[in-house]
């Protein structure tokens, strides 16, 4: 792995972290599909003994918390999305993460 590898994995794991993902499967993988360096989260909400990890709000959670690892890991900060939550669901290609449900 590289350094680039590595810093993409440390935001992958503060991101799960964040967002309460600390006793689940996932994956984090890169892509190089696009013209910028990128990963793709796949979790599962279920957690090791059963319960589960709500999604409620996980838009506004998800985006502040990606603005405070923008910071935190000194990446270009980006504007808010501005989009609807109903709507961001349907364009997941705006955000290189996913849930598996």
């Amino acid at each position: 792995m590289d350094k680039l590898d590595d810093q993409l994995l440390a935001i992958g794991s503060d991101y799960l972290q964040g967002m309460g993902f600390t006793d689940n499967q996932y994956m984090i993988f890169r892509h190089h599909d696009a013209g910028h360096p990128h990963i793709h989260l796949m979790v599962n909400r279920i957690t090791f003994d059963g319960n589960v990890i709500s999604d409620s709000n996980y838009v506004k959670r998800s985006e502040a918390l990606l603005r405070k690892l923008e910071r935190v890991h000194q990446n270009c900060i980006l504007t808010d999305s501005n989009i609807e939550p109903a709507e961001l669901m349907k364009q997941s290609k705006l955000y290189d993460f996913q849930y598996v449900m």
